[in-house]
């Protein structure tokens, strides 16, 4: 039998990887009841779930078709929700592509209290979660809160392809005068970096 070159192992490895389901995510869920699931659209999703507490949004660059020299492409309004169902349910992120369900996700467990009405220390902030939805309901509205709606990372990719469009925010939580503010940085409702500022 021949050997596998590296190359070869390599792929059998990411194909194997792939073909586990990460047990956060999920294609279906039940809402009061009510089964939503992928494809679905939003109106019906709200019809059936709780509100959200705390939505995010913005586009970006989907490849449909095409090939490596000449792609193309088509722009996707991402919408997500994140829905409370108590402390003893995980919170959910539901992520809308144009207005249709897309995927859905489970977070850390959901707070006993209204989402965002609470105050954190910086070491429950540490560790309050990575996403925008799981920090503000635990942590509240912070003090200083800015976005960069159309962000864009470098890229080596050549020129074929357009850079990586992202939407970044950036939050301040400044707590008292004796602790010093801490600085989160979000790409795409996701927690990139957390850092502790100078007064």
């Amino acid at each position: 039998m021949r050997c596998l070159s590296p190359f070869m192992v390599a792929g059998l490895l990411l194909c194997a990887g792939s073909a586990v389901a990460d047990p956060g995510l999920a294609r279906s869920m039940y809402c009061n009841s009510q089964l939503i699931r992928s494809g679905d659209a939003i109106w019906q999703v709200a019809r059936r779930c709780p509100q959200a507490y705390w939505v995010n949004r913005w586009n970006e660059l989907a490849i449909i078709g095409g090939t490596r020299w000449a792609p193309a492409y088509r722009s996707v309004t991402v919408e997500v929700w994140y829905i409370n169902f108590g402390p003893r349910r995980f919170l959910r992120r539901l992520i809308f592509h144009n207005g249709y369900l897309y995927r859905i996700e489970s977070l850390g467990y959901g707070v006993a209290w209204l989402p965002g009405t609470r105050l954190c220390t910086p070491s429950q902030l540490q560790h309050a979660g990575d996403t925008t939805g799981e920090i503000w309901a635990r942590c509240g509205e912070p003090d200083h809160r800015y976005a960069f709606p159309q962000h864009y990372r470098d890229y080596y990719s050549g020129p074929w392809l357009p850079p990586t469009q992202f939407h970044r925010e950036i939050w301040t939580y400044e707590f008292d005068g004796r602790i010093a503010p801490r600085e989160l940085t979000f790409d795409n409702g996701r927690l990139v970096r957390l850092r502790t500022l100078r007064r």
